[in-house]
Formats: structure tokens, C-alpha cells, sequence
């Protein structure tokens, strides 16, 4: 949970997302409601959540990347790309 919130504040930040909803639905392509339901319950985030999470960060950078004028906001970014996805892998293997 705490990387699905450090994740927010920065992409808040970065005004990429404006508020709950909008990270819920257009980051972890779930219901409006989504991620303050996961705050209020203390859940973790399911595994599908956090690779849509991690391949709309990559997505991003990738665009970001290409644009002289976005790189330094690539750069920021790239960081959140790596934590999502280690956060993922983490989630799966403790699984196994």
C-alpha cells in the first residue's frame, strides 16, 4: 500500500493525477472508488493493479523520453516505474 501512495504524491506532483478517482481509474484502470477503498481497509492492492499501475508509468516514460523538451519529467518518473514493478515482484514470489 505504501508504494501505491508514495506513487500518488509524486504523479500529483508531476500534476499527472488530480485526485483519488482519477489515479483509481486512469492508473490503475479500476473503479473510481478504487484506491480509497484500499486506504480505508488497509488492503494491499491486487497483483493486476499494480502492473497496470507499473505499465502506465512505463508507458509514460517512454513517451516522456522521447520529447526533449519532457525529458527531465522522464527522469522522475522512471524511478516510480522501477519501485511498481519490484513492488509487483515482491507481491508475486511471496506467494511461491
Amino acid at each position: 500500500m505504501e508504494t501505491l501512495k508514495y506513487i500518488y504524491e509524486g504523479l500529483k506532483e508531476l500534476e499527472l493525477v488530480t485526485d483519488q478517482k482519477s489515479y483509481s481509474t486512469d492508473w490503475l484502470l479500476r473503479s473510481p472508488h478504487y484506491y480509497a477503498m484500499l486506504i480505508s481497509s488497509g488492503r494491499n492492492p491486487s497483483v493486476t493493479s499494480m502492473v497496470n499501475l507499473g505499465c502506465r508509468l512505463k508507458e509514460i516514460h517512454t513517451f516522456y523520453s522521447s520529447s526533449n523538451l519532457l525529458r527531465e519529467k522522464a527522469a522522475v518518473i522512471y524511478p516510480y516505474v522501477t519501485i511498481c514493478f519490484n513492488t509487483f515482484y515482491a507481491r508475486v514470489t511471496e506467494k511461491y
